[in-house]
């Protein structure tokens, strides 16, 4: 027996924070030993949906090399995650690699960025943020 599928879909979320993040400078879903810095990490925690919008969490971890340097690279992945669901200039465009437009319904800070030690030769130092970021589903 053939049961069809629902037609719908989210964005991948972790693709489009990845996008829109990526204007700061090197952003990807893991660290790679040696990369350069400024550099942003995104993971997906948690999420649900109501099959009409994806409600995911979001760690965005901004690395730098000085504890200084990393609080400013944080605080601008902040101000951009604010930006993207745009409460103050509209919601923003962000073209993910099929070519699809994604626009986010919102953003909600869950945890604002804060220091969390990377190791403890303190060879990198990062902030960690938490977000949820709602995206509308899509025909698939």
């Amino acid at each position: 027996m053939t049961t069809e599928l629902f037609a719908w879909a989210p964005p991948d979320g972790t693709e489009v924070l990845i996008t829109w993040l990526s204007e700061l400078g090197e952003t990807r879903d893991e660290r790679p030993s040696g990369g350069d810095l400024p550099f942003r990490m995104v993971n997906r925690i948690i999420g649900t949906d109501d099959r009409l919008t994806d409600m995911g969490h979001y760690s965005i971890h901004t690395f730098a090399e000085t504890k200084p340097d990393a609080q400013y690279e944080a605080g601008e992945t902040h101000k951009r995650l604010l930006a993207l669901a745009g409460q103050f200039t509209g919601q923003q465009k962000v073209t993910i690699s099929d070519g699809q437009e994604v626009y986010v319904d919102d953003v909600k800070v869950i945890e604002s960025p804060h220091f969390v030690q990377w190791d403890d030769e303190n060879s990198l130092y990062r902030f960690v943020g938490t977000y949820r970021v709602d995206l509308r589903y899509v025909a698939t």
